[in-house]
C-alpha cells in the first residue's frame, strides 16, 4: 500500500498571517532605529518587503497633510519615477484616497466591488484592493494601499 502526499501550492491563511506577523515584528524593530533623515529609503525597503510577504503587485504608503490631502506617495524599492517624472505604477484613485483620509479601511475583493465613483481603479489595477489608514492623536497621517492586479483576492480581517 502506498500513501500519496499531495501538498497544495496554495498558502493557508494561518501561515500567511504568521508570516505577516513576523514581518511586522521585524519591520517595527528596523523602523525604530532609523534617523528621520534616512527614513525614505527605509520606507521603500519596507514596502518591498510588505509587497513580497502579501504577494501583491502594488504596495504604496500614502502620507496625508493636516488638511487630509495627499502630501506624498512612497513606492517600493525599484519602483522609480520614469524619465518624464511619472510613476511606473498608478497613483491611488481619488475616491479611495478620500475614504482612507477619512479614516475608513477599504477592502475590495473584486473589481466589481468598486463603487461607481472609483471606476478609475478598475483599469490600472483590475483586481483586489486593500487600504488601511493609520492615525496619530486622532488624525489620519497615512495609509497603506495594497493591490493585487488582475486577481480576485480575499483580504483576511487580521491583515
Amino acid at each position: 500500500m502506498s500513501v500519496l502526499n499531495m501538498s497544495s501550492s496554495r498558502v493557508r491563511p494561518e501561515a500567511e498571517l504568521e508570516r505577516i506577523t513576523q514581518l511586522a515584528v521585524t519591520l517595527s524593530a528596523q523602523l525604530t532605529r532609523v534617523d528621520f533623515d534616512g527614513l525614505d529609503p527605509v520606507i521603500a525597503g519596507v514596502l518591498t518587503q510588505v509587497a513580497t510577504a502579501t504577494r501583491v503587485e502594488i504596495c504604496q504608503l500614502v502620507e496625508f497633510s493636516e488638511s487630509g490631502s495627499v502630501a506624498r506617495v512612497h513606492l517600493p524599492t525599484g519602483i522609480a519615477n520614469t524619465a518624464d517624472g511619472q510613476h511606473q505604477i498608478p497613483a491611488p484613485d481619488e475616491g479611495l484616497l478620500e475614504r482612507l483620509a477619512g479614516g475608513e479601511a477599504v477592502v475590495l475583493s473584486r473589481p466589481d466591488d468598486l463603487p461607481p465613483q472609483m471606476t478609475a481603479l478598475r483599469q490600472p489595477l483590475g483586481g483586489s484592493v486593500a487600504g488601511v489608514p493609520a492615525s496619530v492623536a486622532g488624525r489620519v497621517v497615512c495609509a497603506l494601499v495594497l493591490a493585487s492586479g488582475g486577481l480576485t483576492r480575499r483580504w483576511p480581517q487580521p491583515l
